[in-house]
């Protein structure tokens, strides 16, 4: 019977001592059940009662490390810094759309608007129609960034469109396939001056000019 007991006990719950520390209540565990056993039924208690990790803290700290790094820019950068971007921006995209004019062989036609600009290309009735390619989206100033004035420097035709404009823009630009467009300045302000990007033909006819405070 004494035997039985015993294996009784071994086979029963732990038995815990109130007030006992961690260790204590391991070695008490140990004597009952063996060493192994015991050490694994505590680290099956303290990881069903643990809370986050270190590794899943450390993920949340560099997720958010990312996107702060990504937001934050945009919203506390200060407008002359956000007027000098779009103006490299648009220099970039600009000529991008003069290159694109030369592969299609089909002019495209770049339509400034005071806080917004699109790209359009003629569809096969001659109705410019907006493009929605990722480099040619329709694009929005962020804000206090915007376009003061679009002003033509030459007498190039500007091809016409063919739908009624409901908010004419403050100016057109045409590239043409063979290489040509229309010559302008193109001035983005905002409260902390402003930037001007000229628009003529050539590898680097399209560039920043200067930039007034």
């Amino acid at each position: 019977m004494a035997r039985t007991g015993v294996r009784a006990v071994r086979d029963s719950m732990p038995i815990l001592v109130i007030g006992s520390s961690f260790f204590d209540q391991v070695l008490i565990l140990g004597r009952i059940r063996g060493k192994k056993k015991a050490f694994a039924y505590w680290r099956q208690i303290l990881l069903s009662q643990a809370g986050f990790t270190l590794l899943e803290i450390m993920l949340v700290l560099l997720i958010m490390a990312v996107v702060s790094a990504l937001v934050l820019p945009n919203v506390f950068s200060p407008p002359s810094a956000r007027m000098a971007d779009e103006g490299r921006h648009l220099r970039q995209v600009l000529h991008l759309a003069a290159e694109e004019a030369q592969l299609r062989n089909i002019p495209l036609r770049w339509s400034a608007y005071a806080n917004r600009y699109v790209f359009e290309i003629p569809n096969t009735k001659g109705v410019w129609r907006p493009m929605h390619e990722k480099s040619f989206a329709p694009h929005t100033l962020p804000e206090g960034v915007y376009i003061e004035s679009v002003q033509l420097q030459d007498a190039l035709p500007q091809a016409e469109s063919a739908a009624t404009d409901n908010h004419p823009p403050l100016g057109r630009v045409t590239l043409f396939p063979d290489g040509m467009l229309t010559l302008a300045d193109v001035t983005l302000a905002s409260a902390s001056g402003q930037l001007r990007i000229q628009l003529r033909p050539g590898p680097n006819g399209i560039h920043v000019v200067a930039s007034a405070p």
